[in-house]
């Protein structure tokens, strides 16, 4: 008899043990998927787009550049704003954002802040050292500053 309750304990002894590296190995796998998920746009992917600064604003408020830039400036929209922004007018210095075309280089998107953006508008600029859109947009609008393509 005390064979038999040696013998049951060594296995359930060895059950919890694989049990529980089971558990382990798919809490990694599942911890993994959700920072993938979770995972904002990773820094060579923002090179491969020469995506030189990414940064909120509201319209008329002016922000400071870290540089002179010379390129494309995007406006980002969440899949929930692209009607409202597609439908809004966007200008820098007097001159009009325009719509992106499809399938092309302006037309990307990017993870911020654990969200999708898509591109939805774009202005070329030359040595500009600051941001200020003038809009009928009110809500706050995420913009990408993109360099010129080779």
């Amino acid at each position: 008899m005390n064979r038999k309750k040696a013998l049951i304990c060594i296995i359930s002894l060895l059950m919890s043990f694989l049990s529980t590296g089971c558990v382990e190995g798919i809490n990694d796998t599942a911890n993994e998927i959700k920072k993938d998920i979770n995972q904002e746009m990773p820094t060579d992917d923002i090179e491969g787009l020469k995506i030189s600064e990414i940064f909120k604003l509201k319209p008329e408020e002016e922000v400071d550049l870290s540089s002179d830039f010379s390129g494309y400036i995007y406006i980002m929209a969440s899949k929930e704003d692209i009607k409202d922004i597609e439908d809004s007018s966007f200008s820098l210095s007097d001159n009009n954002f325009h719509d992106i075309e499809k399938n092309t280089f302006h037309d990307f998107n990017i993870r911020y802040q654990s969200k999708t953006y898509f591109t939805v508008k774009q202005i070329r600029v030359e040595s500009i050292n600051s941001v200020k859109i003038s809009s009928n947009f009110s809500k706050n609008i995420l913009l990408v500053l993109r360099e010129n393509e080779d």
